[in-house]
């Protein structure tokens, strides 16, 4: 392994670390408490965890419809690429856990078998994807067409159900407008599969086939900058106040550094790495606009909400450090997977 992504792993360890305790400190403390009292149902947690759960989402949906296509795996990426979904799974989860403070409530809404409620389909979709990208992180799928097809029809069932269930979270909890339409919904539908794309970008580097992957990209990118533009046109015509429009500015600044990769900048620039990475931070704006929608919202019905006090919505430390580690661990879990079947598989291997 390059000294490089050693030093990337020794500062991803230090902020898991330093991270962790924020998220110790969220478990433990929520298990004396019943937040009956937290003005802000969401806030960074949940906005980390539909982030990193929609990255994941997004990178099986690609490998999935990839292989039922026929199409075969390019460069041997498939298998690192679901261990960062593997690792965005994980993190989203325990960032989720820590935010429920008793995580023990995931499988009482699992348990409760309410399957009217996207909640539960939220649980059941994550655990899923969960089992699948470790079957192919560590290559368990059998190596027959039937069982690859199986396995890749029940992941892109579970990947889109699992991001249909996302926007049924937001959909119905906003007033009429453009956010109850389908702008709304396609942004997240859309922007999931676009952050998937985003990390195959990066997972390609250095091979031919990134072009592929910048192409599904630039499809993407123009998919999603049409859907936010529809919503700000909309919001213009219904005379309300339009919330995204960082991420409609950052859409646009991709769409030209995409066609400007394609047309003008010379290979070896690196362009298209750093392209998917706004990408990524696009979409991490998005469900920030989509979580503070909720933040400005009176709690009391009319005419009561009227004489309400709204207090912006600022994040603690403690949430800060909860975001920085749930990330640096996705980070640490692809490393030291990647190490073990580098090293230590290999070892272990050797006296049987």
């Amino acid at each position: 392994m390059h000294w490089i992504n050693w030093i990337i792993l020794g500062i991803a360890v230090v902020l898991t670390g330093a991270g962790g305790l924020a998220i110790l400190y969220q478990l433990f403390n929520g298990l004396n408490r019943t937040g009956l009292n937290d003005r802000y149902v969401w806030g960074l947690n949940i906005q980390g965890f539909f982030t990193l759960s929609s990255y994941a989402a997004g990178i099986l949906t690609i490998i999935s419809a990839w292989i039922l296509m026929g199409l075969p795996d390019p460069g041997g990426i498939f298998a690192p690429a679901g261990t960062l979904a593997f690792g965005f799974l994980i993190s989203s989860q325990i960032l989720l856990g820590s935010d429920l403070g008793r995580p023990l409530r995931a499988l009482y809404i699992l348990k409760g078998r309410n399957f009217i409620s996207p909640l539960t389909w939220d649980f059941v979709t994550l655990m899923i994807l969960t089992l699948c990208s470790f079957l192919l992180m560590f290559n368990l799928v059998p190596q027959n067409v039937f069982f690859i097809k199986v396995w890749a029809l029940v992941t892109l069932l579970t990947s889109l159900l699992c991001i249909v269930v996302h926007t049924i979270f937001f959909i119905p909890k906003v007033e009429a407008g453009y956010n109850s339409h389908p702008f709304s919904s396609l942004d997240i539908f859309s922007g999931s599969i676009w952050s998937g794309a985003a990390v195959m970008v990066l997972m390609s580097t250095g091979l031919d086939l990134q072009k592929t992957f910048l192409g599904f990209l630039l499809v993407f990118s123009i998919i999603v900058f049409a859907s936010s533009a529809g919503a700000f046109i909309a919001s213009k015509l219904g005379r309300t106040e339009h919330k995204n429009i960082k991420f409609l500015v950052i859409n646009g600044v991709i769409i030209l550094g995409l066609v400007a990769e394609n047309l003008v900048l010379k290979e070896g620039l690196f362009a298209g790495p750093i392209i998917a990475v706004l990408v990524l931070f696009a979409v991490f704006i998005e469900k920030y606009d989509l979580v503070t929608e909720y933040q400005g919202k009176p709690s009391l019905p009319l005419p009561y909400s009227m004489f309400e006090k709204i207090t912006p919505y600022k994040p603690s430390i403690i949430e800060l450090g909860s975001l920085v580690a749930s990330f640096s661990l996705s980070v640490v879990i692809f490393y030291a997977v990647y190490i073990f079947k580098l090293y230590i598989l290999p070892f272990v291997l050797s006296w049987f």
